[in-house]
């Protein structure tokens, strides 16, 4: 089980700084945008199920990491940017086939200046 973050995100706020709809959102944290809308209007996290909440932890770090490496509008260019270490493809591609990890470990390479 994973345990809770000190300060958990807001979902509709992390959405948003992402730049994703409901639907990408959805498909990142393998939810529904229909659920995903109603986690958002409680304002809860509480009823997320913990496989759900483990990405939503990691999709939380990448958003913190990249906010740090390449600020706010930069990091949203990377999100969709083709990179050779993603084989051509944009980290949120990556991010829809559920490789957050891949994406994460590219961030910390970049904030660390080793690229990979």
């Amino acid at each position: 089980m994973i345990a809770p973050v000190a300060n958990p995100p807001d979902l509709k706020e992390m959405r948003a700084e992402l730049g994703f709809n409901t639907d990408v959102m959805g498909l990142i944290l393998d939810t529904s945008s229909r659920t995903l809308e109603r986690w958002e209007k409680k304002a809860s996290l509480e009823a997320i199920p913990p496989s759900v909440y483990g990405r939503l932890v990691k999709l939380h770090e990448l958003l913190a990491l990249g906010r740090t490496v390449y600020g706010p509008e930069g990091f949203r260019r990377f999100l969709r940017t083709p990179l050779p270490a993603f084989g051509g493809k944009a980290a949120y591609q990556l991010l829809l086939i559920g490789e957050l990890e891949l994406v994460l470990a590219q961030l910390a390479a970049d904030y660390e200046g080793s690229g990979m």
